[in-house]
């Protein structure tokens, strides 16, 4: 499912970074802006299949995680970092 997900993704990604380098001749700010965007959508893509992956991974047991205490100021600090 993964590589079903992510590489349609990454071909619809390396298309855009082509219209921003100019690979297909010039694009005007608005185009470069909207290039950007999707540029920018498809990262967020890539990223809600990886938390998917992840999330399945964690149901199955595939992922051993390691519960400690722990302050809301440290998660907040590490959130931002």
């Amino acid at each position: 499912v993964s590589h079903d997900l992510r590489a349609p993704l990454t071909s619809v990604r390396l298309t855009l970074e082509m219209l921003a380098e100019g690979t297909y001749g010039q694009i005007n700010e608005r185009g470069k802006g909207l290039v950007g965007a999707g540029i920018s959508s498809v990262e967020y893509l890539n990223s809600l299949v990886g938390n998917l992956l992840e999330s399945e991974k964690v149901e199955s047991g595939g992922i051993e995680l390691h519960y400690h205490d722990t302050t809301v100021g440290a998660l907040i600090e590490k959130a931002v970092s």
